[in-house]
Formats: structure tokens, sequence, C-alpha cells
């Protein structure tokens, strides 16, 4: 789609990947540390086990809980509980520059540096 148009990236997971016209091969900018990943994983689990139809999204570069019915009134208040719990565990074990992300029907757990705009200043 885009072989004619030189100069074109293509971003993927927040611009975590990246991919230059003409190119197969999907790169990226980023070499963090992932250990947060295991934790906030089981500290999600629990929450898929206390929340009918949420499930856990792994991505290379986030953790995602996923949780279609958010509007519910205890779905509500355990997406709050789940940041909570986020935020209390990797604060204290002093995880830096991790965004967690309250969004409408998911939470997400990050490196802070992953954007768009970080990639689109590259």
């Amino acid at each position: 789609l885009f072989h004619n148009m030189p100069n074109v990236c293509l971003l993927a997971e927040n611009g975590f990947y990246y991919r230059l016209t003409g190119q197969e091969e999907w790169f990226n900018l980023y070499h963090f540390d992932y250990s947060w990943k295991n934790v906030t994983q089981k500290i999600m689990q629990a929450y898929v086990n206390r929340t009918d139809g949420s499930w856990i999204e792994t991505r290379e570069s986030s953790i995602i809980w996923k949780c279609p019915q958010a509007n519910s009134k205890i779905t509500k208040i355990l997406k709050e509980e789940l940041v909570q719990d986020l935020h209390d565990v990797l604060t204290l074990g002093r995880v830096e520059n991790i965004d967690i992300i309250n969004h409408d029907k998911y939470v997400e757990v990050k490196p802070a540096e992953i954007n768009k705009v970080s990639m689109v200043k590259f």
C-alpha cells in the first residue's frame, strides 16, 4: 500500500515497532527492563479471576487487562482497585517510568517512553 511513498514509516504498538517503506522487517528503538511484566500479569490475572468476561492481552511492549463490561458498577470498582493495586505494587517495587493508563474498557501498563508522539519526533 505504501510502497510508492518514500519516507513513510509504519508504527505498531504505539510506536514500539516501526517499519520503513519497502522493508519487511519491523524494528524498535527501545530496550527496557521488562521485569515489571511478571508481577503486573499476576495482579491482572487475579482481577480476571474476579471479573466475568475480562482477559489479559500481552504485547511485546505492554500488558492490557480488557473488560468489555466496564460500565457496570462492580466492574468500575474492580477496575479502580486494579489501577490502585498496580500503582502500589509497582511503586513499592521502585519500578520507574511506567504508565498505568485507565482507559474506558481496559487498563494498560507500559513503559512511559513508548508513545506515538516520541516516535514521530524520531
